[in-house]
């Protein structure tokens, strides 16, 4: 029905438009990049994490570019392309052989868990994991298409 897809198209732009206001309230004043645990910056253990940041930059960018997202306040962009800058810095490393590697991908982190701050702050990281791999390389797209 026409009806329900405006309502359903309506439904996805609202909760887009409230998630990404968080993501940029929450991104990291000096990096632009996410925290593990986003709502408790710097505190303990926590740490900047390479597959969220890439899959955030993608999914802001991706509402961009879509028209899930319009107008310059917040900064989608600009929280999206500093995220972005960061994770080239930081997260991408030269393997030595030609190839670029991808690093401080946490670990799976199981929502079946304990769910503690020390849970998700002490999984391990890992080089090269598909699963931050595949966000970098879906935000490098959605940058791509920028220009």
């Amino acid at each position: 029905q026409p009806a329900d897809r405006v309502e359903l198209c309506s439904l996805v732009r609202n909760i887009t438009v409230q998630v990404s206001g968080a993501l940029v309230r929450h991104a990291d004043p000096a990096t632009g990049a996410w925290w593990q645990i986003i709502t408790l910056p710097g505190v303990g253990a926590n740490y900047l994490e390479s597959s969220s940041t890439a899959l955030f930059t993608f999914a802001l960018l991706k509402a961009l570019r879509t028209g899930l997202l319009c107008g310059r306040t917040p900064d989608y962009r600009g929280t999206a392309l500093r995220a972005y800058n960061y994770t080239v810095g930081r997260f991408v490393t030269d393997t030595g052989n030609g190839t670029i590697g991808f690093d401080k991908t946490v670990s799976v982190c199981s929502l079946n868990s304990s769910a503690s701050f020390e849970y998700y702050t002490t999984r391990p990281l890992v080089p090269n994991s598909l699963l931050g791999e595949s966000a970098f390389v879906l935000a490098a797209l959605e940058v791509e298409r920028l220009a």
